[in-house]
């Protein structure tokens, strides 16, 4: 797998202009360089999911409604653990 992530790499090395302002220019940019570059190749490649439906805004809580308080309940303790007494050796 690794090898073939290698090798899209390689041959997508002249499809990517990813170069940064402090970089040279020289020749084809380096795997690391590439894989920076490779948003824009998928970006213009495009997806075959559908294109997201626009829903709108939630009605959301309605004017004047009250919120009631959540109902509380007492704290449960766990019981203490009484230690057993050590039988005496003989």
């Amino acid at each position: 797998m690794i090898a073939s992530v290698r090798n899209q790499l390689c041959l997508s090395r002249s499809l990517v202009v990813a170069r940064r302002s402090w970089e040279r220019q020289v020749g084809n940019p380096a795997p690391s360089g590439v894989r920076r570059g490779m948003s824009g190749i998928i970006a213009q490649l495009g997806t075959p999911a559908r294109p997201v439906r626009v829903r709108g805004k939630s009605v959301g809580r309605s004017k004047g409604a009250t919120v009631e308080k959540a109902k509380r309940y007492k704290v449960v303790y766990k019981t203490k653990v009484k230690p057993e007494k050590a039988t005496p050796i003989v």
